[in-house]
């Protein structure tokens, strides 16, 4: 258990330097690239024609500053110092849902805004694991998400409407592996609840006090 714990304390590290870097770092280059791109529109020596792979140039730059401020945002949102941890979760629906393709609703307990930090990453990551589980392979449409918190157990539990699997061969899955490795890094449970045509249920129980 020390050691799972050891290896995701290391994944976070990591996972906040790279998404530190392109979030200060490229993001700043990619900046600087406008700032220099709008000079050059600019100046005398700049044609009709080269005005427009300017301003072509310019938008792929902020797309790609765009997608950056994205997936730094996926890889180091995990310090909940400016926010919490329920806006947090509502944020990550958010992008995983743009386009408005699932019915998502979420039952969140307040108790759960006063936790552990590393408790609260944890959280995180295995809704966002569980939530991308839902949208490449479940056919949802709708997904329900409930966090609460009973004396000093919590349990989420995240319920989907989709195909639906056979737990059997799905426990191979290298994504519901790394979320039973992150409850029982905690020294809590994870249950796995599915069948062909019946959606999937995942519940996950993690004690305040080991």
């Amino acid at each position: 258990m020390r050691t799972s714990k050891a290896i995701i304390d290391a994944q976070e590290q990591e996972r906040n330097f790279i998404g530190g870097e392109l979030h200060d770092n490229v993001n700043q280059i990619l900046a600087g690239s406008v700032l220099a791109l709008s000079m050059v529109k600019g100046s005398r020596a700049a044609t009709k024609e080269s005005h427009k792979f300017i301003e072509m140039g310019k938008g792929h730059i902020l797309n790609a500053i765009e997608e950056l401020r994205k997936l730094s945002h996926k890889l180091a949102p995990a310090s909940f110092d400016d926010s919490s941890l329920k806006d947090a979760f509502e944020d990550l629906l958010q992008t995983f849902n743009v386009n408005n393709q699932f019915k998502i609703k979420l039952n969140f307990d307040s108790q759960c805004n006063a936790l552990d930090g590393d408790i609260e990453i944890n959280l995180y990551r295995i809704l966002q694991e569980q939530i991308k589980n839902v949208v490449k392979y479940a056919e949802a449409t709708e997904i329900e998400i409930t966090l609460t918190r009973s004396g000093d157990l919590v349990t989420m539990k995240i319920i989907d409407n989709g195909k639906g699997f056979n737990v059997k061969t799905a426990k191979k899955g290298i994504g519901l592996s790394n979320i039973k490795k992150r409850a029982e890094s905690f020294s809590g449970k994870f249950i796995l609840k599915s069948s062909p045509g019946k959606g999937c249920e995942i519940i996950v129980e993690i004690p305040l006090v080991v």
